[in-house]
């Protein structure tokens, strides 16, 4: 009987799938601290209106939801983001 065997060969495929993911998550994590401040708050609208449905289960259309970044009341882009975050605010749009 021979007591010494190696570990499994799921152990290693567990071991490197959680490795994989871990690296993922920390290159996303620096990729995101790397953006402009705009840009990493229209992030998530970006994805909403990409990737979520826009038909409900009875096949009525959803009106999407936009979040846009105001400067002082008017929309705001690169350019016009000042350094600090006075009279940054947001308003909703729907489409």
């Amino acid at each position: 009987m021979n007591t010494n065997r190696p570990p499994s060969k799921a152990l290693g495929l567990g071991l490197a799938a959680v490795f994989i993911l871990l690296s993922g998550v920390a290159t996303f994590g620096i990729w995101y601290r790397s953006l402009a401040p705009i840009q990493s708050a229209y992030l998530l609208t970006y994805y909403r209106v990409q990737y979520q449905p826009s038909f409900s289960l009875f096949g009525q259309a959803k009106p999407k939801r936009y979040g846009v970044l105001t400067v002082n009341g008017r929309d705001a882009n690169l350019s016009s983001m000042p350094e600090t975050m006075n009279g940054v605010g947001l308003r909703y749009t729907y489409a």
